[in-house]
């Protein structure tokens, strides 16, 4: 699926796609007021628009999964991944969103990818050693590929995050409990390494329309402030959602100050 970049009238379909509705409004009184169109002309621009914002909207499972895997380093990590038999692994976080971005943007797809996560999740033991053996099994079978893999269980961010950050993390249950914390709703993406199956809480309209909004589940305004500024400096035609974000920052005090 190749997202649609096409722009219609004199409007800025871009900012106005996470909305399908509102564009087509804001999209009448463009061609009304700035040119000698008839309405029916009008009209139609204002659907057109409306169904390219729609277009954005409909990102499926499918059709992220086909972008994330052709970034050859995502497919063939996910390959070796599931060939190590990693409990509850994940391939997650920037390495597979920013390729849709990537896409919509004319960038290669792993421009401005920095590193490749995965998250597994093992209770059974929780020594910083045996989190090092999989960490070491897993660089082992990926050093070829000569790029950064940063490997995390799950099960024992909370025995550590606290001393590194200075803020409390609760025991998770599950790998994809790590994936629902990241800072950025639309981001809190994953791939299951032996189903191959994607984990995206939150949908993926989002994702696709650029539209950044706080995580309810993890509310830091702070930290929610200078990711989404850091990916809009990257890539422009991102949203940030001011009226979720003040919304949660009320919950974000709360938060911060039970």
């Amino acid at each position: 699926m190749r997202l649609n970049e096409e722009k219609h009238g004199d409007c800025d379909c871009e900012k106005y796609a996470f909305t399908a509705g509102r564009c087509a409004v804001l999209c009448l009184p463009v061609w009304l007021g700035c040119s000698n169109e008839s309405f029916g002309m009008a009209l139609s621009s204002a659907l057109n628009c409306y169904n390219f914002a729609m277009s954005l909207a409909s990102l499926s499972a499918t059709d992220f999964i086909s972008i994330a895997q052709s970034n050859p380093i995502n497919a063939e990590l996910l390959r070796r991944l599931r060939d190590l038999g990693i409990p509850q692994c994940y391939l997650t976080a920037g390495c597979l969103f920013q390729a849709v971005w990537n896409q919509r943007s004319g960038h290669p797809l792993d421009w401005g990818v920095n590193d490749y996560d995965v998250f597994y999740f093992d209770g059974s033991d929780l020594t910083e050693e045996a989190e090092s053996r999989v960490i070491a099994r897993t660089l082992t079978a990926t050093a070829d590929l000569n790029v950064k893999v940063e490997v995390r269980n799950q099960a024992r961010v909370h025995l550590w995050y606290e001393r590194r950050f200075n803020a409390s993390y609760p025991q998770l249950r599950h790998a994809h409990e790590g994936i629902d914390r990241y800072l950025v709703a639309c981001t809190c993406v994953g791939i299951n390494a032996a189903t191959a199956e994607l984990y995206a809480p939150d949908g993926l309209a989002d994702l696709a329309a650029g539209v950044l909004r706080p995580n309810p589940v993890y509310p830091d305004m702070r930290q929610f402030e200078a990711k989404a500024l850091s990916y809009q400096d990257r890539w422009p035609w991102l949203r940030i959602d001011r009226m979720h974000s003040a919304l949660a920052r009320g919950a974000s005090e709360l938060y911060d100050h039970p």
